[in-house]
Order: structure tokens, then sequence, then C-alpha cells
């Protein structure tokens, strides 16, 4: 969803402790008629802030990110900061398996597939081949 930004915006904001800055003061960093993204459901609890873009996520009290938030389904659990240049890679890994590594969802992912091959090679059965 996509939110412009207003008097009463930044007055909400700010009155939640939340998207602000503290330089002498509390303010929103945001101005009239910037567009903020955010997620369709979620929360941002108070003090938490995301200091560079206009896209936020769930966050917990105490958090803040640096960097530019790529996703709207990013979830931050309270006390939690990001570091300037946070990147993705590509895909999305599954968080309810065991692990999140592509050999869960990936057979062809390189390294799994060399390792087959190689295993395959040094087998009984490629030296009756």
């Amino acid at each position: 969803m996509r939110i412009k930004v207003n008097k009463f915006v930044r007055e909400y904001l700010e009155e939640l402790n939340v998207l602000i800055i503290y330089s002498n003061g509390k303010i929103c960093r945001y101005k009239d008629d910037e567009m903020i993204k955010v997620p369709d459901s979620g929360f941002m609890e108070e003090y938490s802030t995301i200091y560079q873009g206009n896209n936020a996520c769930q966050m917990g009290s105490f958090s803040y990110s640096n960097a530019i938030i790529p996703r709207l389904d990013i979830k931050m659990g309270r006390y939690c900061s990001i570091a300037v240049g946070l990147n993705f890679i590509a895909g999305k890994h599954p968080l309810d398996t065991i692990s999140t590594s592509s050999f869960i969802y990936d057979p062809n992912f390189y390294i799994f597939k060399d390792a087959s091959i190689e295993r395959i090679k040094k087998s009984k059965i490629s030296k009756i081949i």
C-alpha cells in the first residue's frame, strides 16, 4: 500500500515515535507529498525507524535500518539493526524446513549437482562403466 505524506501523517508518526529522526528533538524525516510504501498488514512499534528509502516493513521497538528496505515482507524483531548495504540474493529460501540451504528446493544448484557428478566418478559404478 502507498501512503502520501502530509501534515497529518507526519504528526501521527511523530506521536507514535515511528519513522522519525532524533536531532535536537524528534521530527518525521518525510516531507509533504512523498510516497511511503507499507505492507498491507503488520506494524511498526514505537521507537523504530528506517533512515533511508521510502519502503517500510514490520519492525519491533528500538530497531532501525540504515539501509534501504528493498521488500515490504521483511519482519524485524525488537532491538535489531540493519547496516548500510543490505542486499538479498536471488530466490526465496523456505523458512519452514530443516534448512534454508538450496539443497532443500534446488537439486540443480551447481555445488550439489557437481558434488553428485564427483561422487559418481569416484564410485564403483563409474569403474564398471
